[in-house]
Parts: structure tokens; sequence; C-alpha cells
């Protein structure tokens, strides 16, 4: 196992018996003693930022972008969070910004959600509604279970890959095959 998890990614195993992280691909941002933060990167909601953007009020001057909104995770659901690639966007103040991989950068503020749809030629970003949470030792334990396979964090897995094929990609990247895993049942570990 890599010695230091964040920021990379996690796979989930085939074995993830929790429904909500099944084929999940999670973005972790921050890893230590008080726990973990990371974020859910393949999950499409049946919602646009259009409609994000009709309900904190924003007035667009353009039509309502149609990208659709991505569940970071079921902690906080109602907060947003901007994630992007660095090299294709740059905010007017990134105080708020914070750097979770070379070309990763994630925001959640109203001003940075404003400005990025102001700046509709932005390919690269995912904009993620809740987040997922572990307390102290939670992911450690959920690793040495085998319910997590961490790997490299990659802006070109992140953005360029369709939410669909991304779990398959990531599990290859890992050199393994996802049609030979042992999927529970009796005498699973």
């Amino acid at each position: 196992m890599r010695e230091r998890l964040a920021p990379g990614l996690l796979i989930a195993a085939p074995s993830m018996s929790d429904p909500r992280f099944r084929g999940a691909v999670v973005l972790l941002a921050e890893s230590g003693t008080d726990g973990a933060l990371g974020f859910v990167i393949n999950r499409q909601m049946d919602l646009t930022l259009g409609d994000v953007a009709r309900e904190v009020g924003f007035q667009l001057e353009r039509d309502p972008p149609e990208e659709q909104v991505f569940s970071g995770g079921p902690v906080s659901p109602e907060r947003g969070w901007v994630l992007f690639r660095s090299s294709e966007f740059h905010p007017d103040d990134d105080g708020g910004v914070l750097t979770v991989h070379e070309d990763i950068q994630l925001g959640a503020t109203l001003d940075l959600l404003r400005e990025f749809l102001s700046q509709r030629d932005v390919r690269s970003f995912r904009f993620l509604l809740g987040y997922s949470g572990w307390g102290p030792g939670q992911l450690e334990a959920e690793l040495g279970e085998g319910a997590w396979l961490p790997l490299e964090a990659s802006s070109d897995l992140l953005f360029d890959t369709p939410p669909d094929e991304m779990w398959e990609k990531a599990i290859r990247q890992l050199g393994l095959e996802p049609g030979t895993f042992f999927v529970g049942g009796a005498g699973s570990a």
C-alpha cells in the first residue's frame, strides 16, 4: 500500500458492501490522523448545472449550462464543490481553492461557482454535491479489509474518461481485469 493516501484515488473493490460506494472512484483530497475527505467522481445525478444556478438564484447572461451534476458522497449533499483542471481555469480569487494534485483543484465558494459558470469554455470540471468522509482510522480499516484499492491521482482519468467507464479503466490501470474478481459469497474474507 502507498504510504500517503491523499492526494490519490480510491477505487471501490468489487466486494464493496456499501451500496453508496459500489463501483465508485473517489478522489481522496485529504487524509490524516483526524480522518479523510474525498469525493466520488463518477456518479452523475439527475440534475444539471442550470438547475443548481436557478436554485441558488444566479442570473446568467447565457443559456443555463446543461452539464450533469455529480454526487460527491453522502455527507452534506446540499453543499456544492467545483473540481477543475487548474490548467484550464484560473479563478480571480483563489483564496478558497485547494490544490488537490498537480492539475486538480477544488473550491466550494458561491463566488467561485458564479465565476465558473460565467466562463463556459472550461471543459475539464465536475460540479459535486456532497462529499465522502471517514473518521480517524476508519479509512485505514476499510483499506485493510480490502474495500478500497488505492491508485495515483490523475487529471486525465478524472476529466478525460466518461464517468460510466472510469471504474473499469481505473481497475485496468492497477493491472487487474474487472471480470476476474471473486465477489462475495460463502467463505469469502
